[in-house]
């Protein structure tokens, strides 16, 4: 099976949509070691860039799977064994699934958000001396 002649190129789309969605549009998310606070803050604040930046990766993605495809296929042609093609898309799959789950993870970090609460304690029995009761407290 002959090739388009583009096929090589959803390679460089690839990297250029990827880098596009994951630095210049998400931009520098908080550490890990951020408050939950600071966290959800970020989040709310930059909403719509991170939704863009999921948008922009998920599209990133299928072009990695026709650049694997198009990679599987020439390297199919160009060696009678079939274990380099396999290899070749099996990564390509893995790495669309990784992106999609994370994507997914993402937009689940967007979504929540904003229904967040934040416990704090403020007057507790056990601090007056009070001991919890077995059958009641636990």
């Amino acid at each position: 099976m002959r090739l388009p002649r583009f096929a090589p190129l959803t390679g460089v789309v690839f990297v250029v949509l990827f880098v596009l969605g994951i630095i210049v549009i998400s931009g520098e998310t908080p550490d890990s070691d951020a408050s939950a606070a600071k966290i959800i803050s970020w989040y709310n604040d930059h909403q719509g860039g991170q939704i863009a930046a999921g948008f922009v990766v998920a599209l990133a993605a299928i072009f990695l799977a026709y650049f694997a495809v198009a990679l599987r296929n020439y390297l199919r042609e160009q060696d009678d064994g079939d274990f380099f093609p396999t290899v070749a898309m099996i990564g390509g799959i893995v790495s669309v699934a990784g992106l999609f789950v994370a994507i997914g993870i993402h937009a689940a970090l967007i979504d929540v958000a904003d229904t967040v609460t934040e416990m704090a304690e403020i007057k507790h029995a056990y601090h007056s001396g009070i001991r919890a009761k077995k059958g009641i407290d636990y």
